[in-house]
């Protein structure tokens, strides 16, 4: 059986401290505990005209324009648009961005490095709620359905508080990591 969504709740044990909804945001379960989650942590692949941003987070590692021209070319076949976070995690908070087109694309096609967006360091993660939100008003302002975020390990670490924040937020946004590494050792 081949889903359109993934659904990250389904994957949580039955606990009183978690409740577990259906792909519609119904609640699933009755557990007692405290009921944050507010909307589904899906990401309907079928969804009109989907968003999708685009954002590496890390250092190099091999793929990245691959990763890109993949999701490109598959939302070109849904009518979507990748929206390019440039300079990393400085551009996801400072909210610089812009459409990726056939013509930007093609000269980084099957390429290596990532001068298309640019990127930045595991330093320069932050995890204060100030930094978070900033994430959450680009994400916001691009009107972005999904975030995907290229990285190593402390860029995942990262992405997931991110995620949850999103999630507690409710931020629109299914925040997806890639993982790489420059020593493809992920």
């Amino acid at each position: 059986v081949v889903h359109n969504q993934v659904n990250i709740l389904q994957m949580l044990p039955e606990s009183p401290s978690v409740v577990r909804r259906d792909i519609t945001g119904a609640r699933k379960t009755s557990g007692n505990g405290v009921d944050e989650v507010t909307k589904p942590l899906a990401f309907d692949l079928k969804k009109e005209n989907p968003r999708i941003g685009v954002c590496i987070a890390g250092r190099l590692g091999p793929g990245i324009n691959n990763v890109i021209q993949g999701l490109y070319d598959y939302l070109q076949t849904v009518g979507g648009t990748v929206i390019c976070i440039a300079m990393g995690i400085i551009g996801l908070t400072d909210g610089h961005a812009f459409m990726l087109t056939d013509e930007l694309l093609r000269p980084y096609c099957n390429a290596g490095g990532c001068d298309l967006l640019g990127q930045s360091s595991p330093e320069s993660l932050c995890v204060s709620e100030q930094s978070m939100a900033k994430c959450a008003e680009t994400a916001r302002k691009f009107e972005l359905q999904g975030l995907v975020v290229w990285g190593g390990r402390k860029t995942h670490i990262w992405t997931a508080q991110l995620a949850e924040f999103f999630a507690y937020q409710q931020v629109p946004t299914c925040v997806i990591a890639v993982p790489a590494s420059v020593e493809s050792n992920l």
